[in-house]
């Protein structure tokens, strides 16, 4: 039978949260200064890496917890292939890693190692990882771990996101120049519509899962939408600076982007009217912003605290990271907890699962 132990933090003060280990004895000093509540089996994951190698967990218990990666230098961005059982992230030096469990990670070299990645994303339809960024060249590959050349566009723009639609059977990638790539395999040839965000560089993109209908937002708060992938309709977006982020709700059928300034904005169910929202942290210049499939809210990060919302209009302060700077957020819903008994570690942080 498991132990429950508690220790460290504040217990009952206002800023902090009373956390549990649930397994074996930890012995030794705990540097921790929040602990946290981690079930033996949580199957309904969202998981964010970070600047300091420290990879963060965030259960359906509302609690997150911090693992060392081995990852050296800076992540693009991530995503979770199911039918692989596999994370994969992209680096900014060009190289992926992969992890079964997001606890081991393993770095693999591509066609872009020194270049860099500024995205990834994973088809299960085409069962292909699409990673891209420098200058018009990307790579894939069908396992995150053997990755081949491939050309995103032929005009040397920078990829700033690739994400495949399920809806509309394509890769879309998002260009500098306001340009779109879109491909039905995420291989050659790609496609090119120009103007599709006027001349505005397309920093991110979300998909619809429950509609043919696409998104991609860019470095001057400009949105626009899609209902084939290649003709692309300006929106109003309220955002008061560059885009960051955005994601997609099946549950609220709802778009949000995030941005600077403390930029979040959502959609209605078509994604033609554009509504601002209330930011608990201010103007803080947000990064990341994800549907959180197990959580049924979207989460959203300035890279240190971690805000929340089930319906995209009304936000509140989720978790705070200290000493973290996320860098990529991506849902995992079927990624297993480690086994009961393994020791979570990390920063300040410290769990049993």
């Amino acid at each position: 039978m498991s132990r429950l132990f508690l220790g460290g933090g504040e217990v009952g003060a206002a800023t902090q949260t009373v956390r549990a280990f649930i397994g074996a004895e930890i012995t030794g000093a705990l540097p921790a200064t929040r602990f946290e509540i981690i079930p033996k089996s949580t199957p309904n994951l969202a998981v964010a890496i970070g600047s300091s190698s420290k990879f963060i967990t965030i259960a359906d218990v509302e609690a997150a917890i911090d693992a060392s990666t081995g990852i050296v230098g800076n992540i693009s961005d991530m995503c979770w292939a199911p039918s692989l059982g596999l994370l994969c992230a992209a680096g900014a030096n060009g190289n992926t890693y992969t992890s079964p469990d997001r606890i081991h990670w393993t770095e693999h070299t591509t066609p872009l190692t020194g270049q860099g990645f500024n995205t990834i994303d994973w088809s299960p339809v085409r069962g292909r990882f699409v990673a891209a960024g420098y200058m018009g060249y990307g790579a894939v590959s069908t396992d995150g771990v053997t990755w081949a050349s491939q050309r995103i566009n032929a005009y040397n723009l920078y990829t700033g996101a690739v994400r495949w639609s399920a809806k509309l059977g394509m890769f879309l990638g998002g260009n500098t120049t306001g340009t779109l790539s879109y491909s039905t395999t995420g291989l050659s040839p790609w496609n090119f519509t120009n103007n599709a965000l006027g001349s505005e560089h397309i920093i991110c993109i979300a998909v619809s899962t429950v509609a043919a209908l696409a998104v991609i937002a860019g470095n001057a708060g400009r949105i626009s939408t899609s209902t084939n992938g290649s003709g692309w309709t300006a929106r109003t977006s309220n955002l008061p600076g560059p885009a960051r982020s955005a994601a997609h709700s099946p549950t609220q059928n709802m778009f949000c982007v995030v941005g600077d300034g403390g930029g979040i904005t959502t959609s209605n169910s078509t994604a033609t009217t554009w509504t601002a929202r209330v930011n608990p942290l201010g103007t803080a210049n947000m990064k990341r912003v994800v549907w959180w499939t197990g959580g049924a809210r979207f989460l959203a990060t300035d890279g240190v605290s971690i805000i929340q919302s089930t319906d995209g209009v009304t936000w509140t302060l989720f978790d705070v990271l200290a000493g973290t700077s996320i860098q990529a957020m991506t849902d995992a819903p079927a990624l297993p907890m480690p086994a009961a008994g393994a020791l979570v570690h990390g920063g300040d942080r410290y769990a049993i699962a």
